[in-house]
């Protein structure tokens, strides 16, 4: 059993071959091959699902920390320009 969970695992990354899996009974070896075949092809769609869900999860924290990086801005430049008006009034210099 042990043997059988490594070699499965060391299949998702390209290294165990189907030449593994030759067995003396015809029926048998096309069933173990027509698993193995669909293990792989549950595999790529479980890491293929991952990793949209990572890119999905990274672009939602991007976008909300450039809004609020955003926000913060909006308001550097609201509070520089109502001082800069301010003074403006203090002085009587509008423009």
């Amino acid at each position: 059993m042990d043997i059988s969970f490594t070699t499965l695992f060391w299949t998702l990354f390209g290294l165990i071959t189907l030449v593994v899996l030759e067995i003396e009974l015809r029926y048998v070896e096309g069933f173990g091959k027509l698993l193995f075949g669909l293990y792989n092809i549950a595999a790529r769609i479980l890491f293929l699902n991952m990793l949209i869900a990572m890119m999905s999860k990274s672009f939602n924290v991007t976008v909300v920390s450039q809004a609020d990086s955003l926000v913060y801005v909006v308001v550097v430049v609201v509070v520089v320009v109502v001082v800069a008006w301010a003074r403006c009034v203090v002085s009587d210099e509008l423009f």
